[in-house]
């Protein structure tokens, strides 16, 4: 119901409004996003690639979809989904203890990563390094495209970050300064 809204706000050249539930789940709506949603952002083929955070300024890709709504569904399904996903989720098996047996201990949370530099927090930052580079220029294009979360640009490899460049639309000059000096600032 929610794609056929859509699609017939887009044949009679409307804007939809921003679906806020689908499938059951609450829609993670985020009005500073240019699709309008958490964790989603439109790729330069028009697809919509949806990613949650796996901890530690790392992404994890939940996959790229035709619409904005099917990929802020794979995010609220991520979002909402208990940390441990690898656990089987009922039924029961052999190995499980049983009810009246004593849970074992938590393990230990991993150690925090380090934190990025501060200059790397947020468009703000991102907007200021671009131009300190002479490429501000690019912070709506970068920003459009959904790389606003510095932190997640500083954990790209030199491959990642050369495709953020193509998708933003830089000079393959103007690239190759972005991508070098982002990766010296991760050293």
């Amino acid at each position: 119901a929610v794609e056929a809204a859509v699609a017939y706000a887009r044949a009679v050249g409307e804007a939809p409004a921003l679906a806020t539930e689908a499938e059951g789940l609450r829609l993670h709506v985020l009005t500073s996003s240019a699709t309008g949603y958490k964790g989603v952002r439109k790729q330069a083929s028009g697809r919509f690639r949806a990613e949650h955070s796996a901890g530690h300024g790392k992404q994890n890709s939940l996959g790229i979809f035709d619409t904005a709504v099917e990929a802020a569904v794979a995010y609220a399904r991520a979002a909402a989904a208990p940390e441990d996903s690898s656990r089987p989720s009922g039924g029961s098996s052999a190995a499980e203890p049983s009810p009246s047996a004593p849970a074992p201990p938590a393990p230990a949370p991993p150690a925090p990563a380090p934190a990025p530099p501060a200059i790397w927090s947020g468009m703000a930052r991102v907007r200021r390094l671009l131009e300190r580079l002479g490429l501000a220029e690019y912070a709506a294009a970068l920003e459009e495209e959904g790389y606003d979360d510095a932190g997640f640009l500083l954990s790209l490899d030199r491959g990642e970050l050369t495709k953020v460049a193509a998708a933003v639309g830089m000079r393959p000059e103007h690239a190759g300064h972005f991508v070098e000096s982002v990766r010296q600032l991760k050293r």
